[in-house]
C-alpha cells in the first residue's frame, strides 16, 4: 500500500519481491499536516513550544530487535531530555503499555489535533508520528537512540528534513542531549 498518486512506472525499486498489485490511497490527516517549505530553520528553544513525541513504554512486552527498549532504559533518556529541556511537553502515546508515566508534562491529545500548536518538534523513534511531523514546517529534532533500523535512502531523506543527532543509549545521556540541543540552537542549516 502505497500513499499518494499512482506515479505510473515505477523503475530502479529495490525490493525482495516485486508485488503483483499496488494499492494507492490518500490521507487526509497527512494531507490536513502537510506545510511544504524550503526554508525550515532552527530556533532557539527557550522562547517556543516544544513537543517530544516518543513511541510507547512496552512493558514486558518487548518485541524482537531494534523495536524497543526496556522501559527503565527508555524513561531514562526521557528523563534526561526533561533535565536539559524543562519546558518540554511529551505527546503521551495512546497505546503505551507500560507502567512508567512520562516526565514533566504531558499532552494526551492525538497528534493531529495539537501537533500545529508547538514551534519545535522532537522525535526519537521511525512512526507513523515521525511521517506527521516531517509533513509540517516545523523544525524537528530527532535524536537516533538506536531504535528501528533504516534504509540508506530514507536516511538521508530523514538528514534532508530534520537536525539529525546519533546518541549513544550507555552513554552519558545528559551530556549527549544537552550538545544535541546545542548543535540544534547553533545550526545554520536549513531545512526542506
Amino acid at each position: 500500500v502505497e500513499y499518494g498518486e499512482e506515479p505510473g512506472e515505477v523503475e530502479g525499486e529495490d525490493v525482495m519481491i516485486a508485488p503483483e498489485r499496488i494499492l494507492y490511497r490518500e490521507s487526509k490527516v497527512a494531507a490536513s499536516i502537510y506545510r511544504p517549505s524550503s526554508n525550515i530553520t532552527p530556533q532557539r528553544l527557550d522562547c517556543v513550544k516544544i513537543l517530544y513525541i516518543p513511541t510507547t513504554y512496552v512493558g514486558s512486552q518487548i518485541y524482537g530487535p531494534f523495536c524497543a527498549y526496556p522501559d527503565s532504559v527508555y524513561s531514562e533518556w526521557h528523563s534526561a531530555i526533561s533535565r536539559v529541556l524543562p519546558s518540554v511537553r511529551f505527546k503521551a502515546h495512546p497505546k503505551s503499555r507500560g507502567h512508567l508515566k512520562l516526565p514533566g508534562r504531558e499532552d494526551k491529545r492525538w497528534l493531529e489535533d495539537c501537533i500545529e500548536e508547538y514551534d519545535v518538534l522532537i522525535l526519537d523513534y521511525m512512526a507513523t508520528s515521525t511521517v506527521l511531523a516531517m509533513l509540517t514546517d516545523k523544525p524537528v529534532i530527532f535524536f537516533d537512540i538506536g531504535l528501528r533500523r533504516l534504509t540508506k535512502d530514507f536516511m538521508n531523506t530523514l538528514k534532508e528534513r530534520c537536525h539529525y543527532i546519533r546518541i549513544d543509549i550507555n552513554g552519558n545521556l545528559d551530556q549527549q542531549a544537552q550538545e544535541g540541543i546545542a548543535s540544534f540552537s547553533l545550526s545554520t542549516c536549513c531545512w526542506s
